[in-house]
């Protein structure tokens, strides 16, 4: 794993990276049409769209969208704790309205189909990307089938802005990488559009406004491997970095104009709030401690196994008690997660660091687990039996179709274990030994562009609250880069067999 793998194709002979795309255009249209498409078709006729609490707000906006235009210039439902128009962005609520004026009752098919043309767009260019970075074929393949069934799986199914928001981020990404890996200066409308993409992922989940600098590493490492001068340099980054800075700042100017105050979501009312919940969780008076919360018994005592209810006490009490507005109790939130940073800094970093348990190692490859999470997430029970039941149900009940998925599922945690291993720990090592020997291969640059993206994600969420989805527009490139990293020696242990096979077998 001290270096990276020369681009190559089946046999070890060498190709032009031109010819290796175009071989694998054809072989990626081939996996996606035989795997791929009707995997994901054949669950969604078994499951149909899949509805999930968060939905309900997404649908509420789209129908006060085709309502007319007063949320344009008012926050609705105006006496909500949490008005959607304000806690939500626009942007998944436009597509689900267009969805609904073009096919009527039928709108969530529409909505799941447009989700899963977007992710096998994203799936294809996550294939070239990683052929182009490793020159093997077989690390495209498991790349595009480790993505596609995934948790893409499940969210593609689901009417919720995971899925799209992921395939415009994963491949604006990998149009990045494919064309630094072949030397192609960046072009003015390129990055304009690219930039127009990251605002339209900012639209569907408003952590984009503080995400979209993780992506800046990438545009100015195209900059800086393709021979582009200072001056192009400055304006190419500023033509990708203004589409999502501005249109940040112009939605804001709009919730100033309904509000009085400047912000594009107030969400911050219960997830900002979850690191004191956390904190409470742990024996520490948080609540009692607040001046504005202290008076309120609902907030004593209580163990708030769902954290929806401590989130709805307290924006009750701050509205009821002391007249905020929802943008002032998400004021509050921020105030109260930046003072406990200070007041409990030893505890908060024990919670941000429990936030990276074993269930991140096991990411890239989910080919089982995704589909288990559709059926569940669906509402319906899970094909595996519970820990305790595996040889029973595999031996006594002679399941060995059970035994035979529980095997699949076990490899793929052991070979994603091995791949974000690869990926965490190669990558930093790679690019310091680039540095030190002043190596210009652009993969070096790439893959630690690719790393920052990727911790930028993890450790963002992980300061406020991690979920597995959330990480969905950077797990395909931990997927490639530890893949490209692990190949040869793969493919040095598979030779080795190879001969250790022919030799048995010639004494035999």
């Amino acid at each position: 794993m001290g270096t990276l793998p020369a681009a190559r194709c089946h046999g070890g002979d060498a190709q032009p990276l031109e010819k290796v795309t175009l071989v694998n255009i054809r072989l990626a249209a081939i996996t996606a049409g035989c795997v791929l498409v009707p995997a994901k078709v054949a669950l969604l006729a078994a499951f149909g769209p899949i509805f999930l609490p968060d939905t309900t707000d997404y649908v509420l906006f789209a129908d006060m969208i085709l309502a007319g235009g007063e949320w344009l210039r008012a926050v609705l439902p105006a006496d909500a704790l949490f008005p959607v128009t304000a806690f939500r962005v626009i942007g998944y609520p436009l597509l689900l309205a267009w969805a609904k004026l073009a096919a009527g009752d039928a709108w969530p098919w529409i909505a799941v189909l447009t989700q899963i043309a977007a992710s096998l767009a994203a799936t294809a260019l996550v294939f070239l990307l990683a052929v182009r970075l490793s020159g093997r074929p077989w690390v495209g393949l498991v790349a595009a089938v480790g993505h596609g069934t995934g948790q893409v799986l499940v969210l593609d199914q689901c009417i919720l802005t995971d899925s799209l928001n992921a395939s415009l981020l994963v491949s604006a990404g990998c149009w990045i990488g494919i064309a630094m890996l072949g030397r192609r200066p960046p072009r003015a409308a390129e990055m304009a559009g690219l930039g127009a993409a990251v605002l339209a992922a900012l639209l569907l989940r408003e952590a984009g406004a503080i995400l979209q600098y993780a992506l800046w590493p990438l545009a100015i490492a195209w900059c800086l491997t393709t021979g582009t001068g200072a001056r192009r340099s400055i304006i190419l980054i500023l033509l990708f970095a203004l589409p999502p800075f501005l249109g940040a700042q112009a939605y804001k100017a709009w919730n100033a104009e309904r509000t009085g105050h400047r912000f594009i979501t107030t969400a911050a009312q219960t997830a900002v709030f979850r690191p004191a919940l956390d904190l409470y969780r742990r024996g520490i008076p948080v609540f009692a401690d607040d001046p504005l919360l202290a008076d309120e018994p609902a907030l004593k005592d209580r163990e708030f196994p769902l954290p929806g209810v401590a989130y709805t006490t307290i924006n009750h009490h701050l509205t009821a008690k002391h007249g905020f507005r929802p943008w002032d109790v998400a004021g509050h939130a921020y105030a109260t997660y930046l003072r406990h940073w200070r007041t409990h800094f030893t505890e908060r970093v024990g919670i941000v660091l429990s936030k990276f348990d074993k269930g991140l190692l096991y990411l890239p490859l989910m080919p089982v687990v995704g589909t288990e999470r559709v059926a569940l997430w669906s509402g319906g029970t899970t094909p595996l039996p519970a820990p305790g039941q595996v040889w029973q149900r595999v031996v006594a009940d002679k399941r060995l179709d059970l035994g035979f998925l529980l095997a699949v599922r076990t490899l793929a945690r052991v070979a994603s274990a091995l791949i974000t291993a690869a990926a965490v720990i190669g990558v930093p090592w790679l690019a310091w030994k680039g540095w030190r020997r002043g190596s210009a291969d652009p993969r070096v640059p790439l893959l630690a562009a690719y790393w920052l993206l990727g911790a930028a994600y993890v450790g963002t969420y992980a300061l406020v609250h991690l979920e597995e989805r959330y990480l969905v527009p950077v797990v395909p490139f931990i997927l490639v880069c530890g893949l490209s990293l692990l190949a040869p020696s793969f493919e040095a242990a598979a030779a080795r067999t190879r001969r250790l096979f022919v030799r048995n077998r010639t004494r035999a």
